[in-house]
């Protein structure tokens, strides 16, 4: 007998083999592997120009700032090395604390595996198609049909909340928005199913969110699980029988303090040291309710909810736009009717959505600002129109399951009236057209999406078709009524998708462009780094100095440090409602260009080279004390402020000063660490102006000494007299602590899952035997 027959681990082996095999035909043969299928290729259609020619690229208005972003986090990652700090924009930035950034988001990795220019529009397509399985599955979780759950799915993926954000150029948005309905499906669960693992998918799915970058989908979650928590309990108190069933109240609240527990541990990383920049931000103390405002829904946004938005009338067209497109807002009133009681969910969600997202105009955003954390920092009340799209993907499902289970004439009414509404629209649209346009096909395609009556008009035919449908097949007069229902249902179900589908891949074309690669790659002028800084001017195109090395003292980031932001600042007085994603500098600012070391200023790519400059290092004799940050400021930014010859100091140190003379050499000048040697005839203070922050630290000989905050915003640490070499080096504690709790984390739901997987594993054994 062959030995290996007769080895003791063979049928255990066999045993895993057809449990492997089991599970991937499971998989393979399932409802949501067949779903998911559909809904990526209906996704890759909206991608498709740019994912089969490689030499293009999604372009977008923000995403000059990703591909720099992303292309400096690939370098840091080639030589092994987290990408903590960026001296290249900002004068220095704490790189791995901005979310956006996504470095610690598992997506991302995987998208790394190719080349930058074409990871873009992947990473689109495939968290496209993630958002529309996700409101897939929630459909199914809440009993409605895969039909019905197919509508919810497109309407949402599709939708303007989702996909203009492509021409915002917002990547974060679109790759976090992904993981919404996954988020509310899991709390979904956590509170209907018993099981601890229910709670811990929820934190590793909330997570994901967080982890993805977008901290303002984050607020929206959060808003919508409350609103699913007040669902839960006013359905679930009024039946106390299903509540025993489910553990009751403590046994939800243990479900739910476990997922919270999950998604802080998995999320630490990059939780702990967000939240450490963002006290120490120019965010961290919101926005005045008052200067919420303009950034508020307004009564016109509303229309182009069923109507598309023409894409030359707004600058946030990405922002304010909640398009769903013609046959989603008819099915969505159709879903009004259903009698499912979870339309009420949903119509609590968008109920919800209007009221914070209108901002002040309504008494609720007020008290949410108060009630939610987080809220006040997050600028933008219309973000949550994001809740209103939402809510109207699940009605337009419950909207389609009424149609195709039993058609009425009164559908076919409604869209009339619809389209009358349109006509009259498309008419104010054309008065209100520019005096041109670009010819071009694009141009064309642009021109007829802002114009909505074929699309009401389309549907009306649909929709007629569908009750004239059962009648020309005349069901009625055979027995076999049972037999061809469903194909009759299908055809129903297809028809409609496919209007549904094509309304949207037609508004979804004109958001979507595509150049090539080397757009992106404009020309910056070269300067050493540790020498002298340039100034970018837009700041918008400052973030291209991390392509070739280059230090800047502006850049693009939605969250800057507070000191920079008000040294860039000075006397200027400060904005009543302030834009937080730049320190605007002017280039017109003699003193302050000096202070910033700038050599060459970059004025839309025309180079202009200035000789008066500080150097960016410097051996300084005398020091003096500043009592606050504001003072330290004030202090460096007069007009005859000299950083060679003084330094200020933030905090309590002794008054020094020395009629010695001192040399520095700088020897090398990394993402995160500098070494100088210096020559001084007495002791004083070794400064450079590149941005103080929570975890520089110095050794001066291998003996760590203070690093302080100078001049304001920068640093500067104490060297004695003679011939010393310095050492400068940022490590971020909040990261490293993070670190250690996610890998704990992961351990835990590792030896959970391989103890579940055991168990299963165990249990397919014996029903063999």
């Amino acid at each position: 007998m062959n030995e290996l027959e007769t080895h003791p681990l063979t049928p255990h082996l066999r045993t895993l083999v057809a449990f492997t095999r089991r599970s991937l035909t499971a998989i393979l043969h399932s409802e949501y592997f067949s779903a998911a299928l559909i809904l990526f290729g209906l996704s890759f259609l909206i991608f498709a120009r740019a994912l089969v020619r490689p030499h293009l690229m999604i372009s977008g208005s923000d995403f000059v700032q990703f591909y720099f972003w992303e292309g400096f986090t690939r370098a840091e990652l080639a030589q092994w090395r987290l990408p903590q700090w960026n001296p290249f924009f900002f004068s220095g930035y704490p790189f791995i604390a901005n979310p956006q950034m996504m470095v610690f988001y598992p997506p991302a990795w995987f998208l790394r595996l190719f080349p930058l220019d074409y990871a873009f529009g992947l990473g689109m397509m495939l968290h496209i198609g993630w958002a529309g399985l996700g409101m897939y599955g929630l459909s199914r979780n809440q009993n409605m049909s895969r039909a019905a759950a197919f509508a919810s799915g497109i309407t949402f993926m599709l939708s303007g909340a989702v996909i203009t954000h492509i021409k915002g150029g917002h990547l974060e948005w679109i790759y976090t928005i992904a993981w919404l309905p996954w988020v509310v499906w899991a709390w979904s669960r956590t509170l209907n199913l018993e099981g601890l693992w229910n709670g811990i998918i929820a934190g590793i799915v909330t997570a994901m969110m967080f982890l993805a970058g977008a901290a303002r989908i984050a607020a929206v979650a959060e808003a919508m699980v409350i609103v699913l928590g007040v669902w839960w309990l006013v359905t679930h108190l009024t039946d106390l029988r299903v509540l025993k069933e489910l553990g009751g109240l403590s046994g939800g609240a243990i479900r739910i303090l476990i997922g919270a527990i999950i998604m802080i541990g998995i999320a630490a990383p990059q939780l702990l040291p967000s939240l450490e920049f963002a006290s120490l931000s120019s965010r961290v103390n919101g926005l005045p309710l008052e200067c919420a405002s303009s950034l508020s829904l307004t009564l016109s946004d509303f229309a182009f909810f069923g109507l598309a938005r023409s894409p030359f009338d707004q600058f946030f067209e990405w922002e304010r736009n909640g398009y769903v497109g013609a046959m989603a807002i008819t099915l969505a009133m159709i879903g009004l009717t259903n009698p499912n009681r979870i339309k009420w969910l949903w119509i609590g969600w968008g109920a919800v959505g209007l009221l914070l997202s209108v901002g002040p105009s309504s008494p609720v955003y007020p008290l949410a600002r108060d009630l939610i954390p987080g809220l006040a920092v997050i600028r933008q009340p219309f973000t949550f129109i994001v809740m209103i799209t939402f809510a109207l993907a699940g009605l337009a499902g419950l909207g389609m399951e009424r149609v195709i289970e039993s058609p009425r004439r009164w559908h076919v009414w409604l869209v009339g009236a619809l389209l009358l509404i349109a006509i009259v629209f498309d008419v104010m649209l054309y008065r209100a057209r520019p005096q041109s346009y670009d010819p071009s096909f694009y141009g064309w395609m642009s021109w007829l999406a802002s114009f909505s009556s074929p699309r009401y008009l389309l549907t009306l035919l649909s929709l007629w078709m569908l009750n004239w449908a059962p009648h020309l097949t005349g069901l009625a007069e055979f027995n076999t009524r049972q037999i061809v229902n469903r194909p009759v249902r299908c055809c129903r179900s297809a028809l409609l998708l496919a209007v549904l589908y094509s309304d949207l891949w037609f508004f979804s074309y004109i958001v979507i462009s595509i150049l090539p690669a080397p757009y992106q790659l404009a020309p910056v002028p070269n300067v050493f780094p540790f020498e002298a800084r340039i100034l970018t001017v837009p700041y918008s195109s400052a973030d291209r100095s991390m392509a070739v090395r280059v230090a800047n003292a502006q850049g693009y980031a939605p969250v800057v440090l507070k000191s920079y932001n008000d040294f860039v600042s000075g006397d200027r007085l400060p904005s009543r409602c302030p834009d937080f994603e730049h320190a605007e500098i002017d280039s017109g600012e003699a003193q302050l260009l000096k202070l910033l070391s700038v050599n060459v200023i970059d004025l839309n790519g025309v180079a202009k080279e200035l000789k008066d400059y500080y150097p960016r290092v410097a051996w300084v004799g005398e020091a003096v004390s500043a009592r606050t940050n504001g003072e330290a400021i004030k202090l460096a930014r007069a007009a005859d402020f000299d950083p060679t010859k003084k330094v200020i100091i933030e905090g309590e140190v002794n008054r020094s000063a020395s009629s010695g003379t001192g040399s520095i050499r700088v020897t090398q000048y990394g993402t995160e660490s500098l070494n100088a040697m210096i020559d001084s005839t007495s002791d004083g203070w070794f400064y450079i102006n590149d941005v103080w922050y929570p975890g520089w630290k110095a050794w001066v000989n291998g003996e760590e000494t203070q690093v302080y905050r100078a001049n304001g915003t920068f640093r500067a640490m104490r060297v004695p007299s003679g011939q010393h070499t310095v050492f400068m080096k940022y490590e971020s504690t909040y990261l490293n602590l993070g670190i250690w709790i996610a890998v704990v984390t992961w351990t835990l739901i590792g030896m959970m899952m391989c103890w579940k997987v055991f168990w299963l594993f165990k249990l397919s054994k014996e029903r063999q035997s």
